[in-house]
């Protein structure tokens, strides 16, 4: 009985772990991808600003 409770404790805690894992590798990835975004946003403004000319 006591292997079960520790099996099923033991479980839950790698599930909230690989959870957090992936959601902080996620919401990582998403922040990098918004970053490099903006960064050709920002390039490709300049362009326009040079086009003007």
């Amino acid at each position: 009985m006591v292997y079960i409770l520790i099996g099923i404790v033991v479980v839950v805690v790698l599930y909230f772990v690989i959870t957090f894992a992936v959601e902080s590798g996620v919401y990582y990835a998403l922040i990098k991808f918004e970053r490099t975004r903006k960064k050709e946003d920002s390039i490709v403004i300049d362009n326009k600003k040079d086009d003007d000319f």
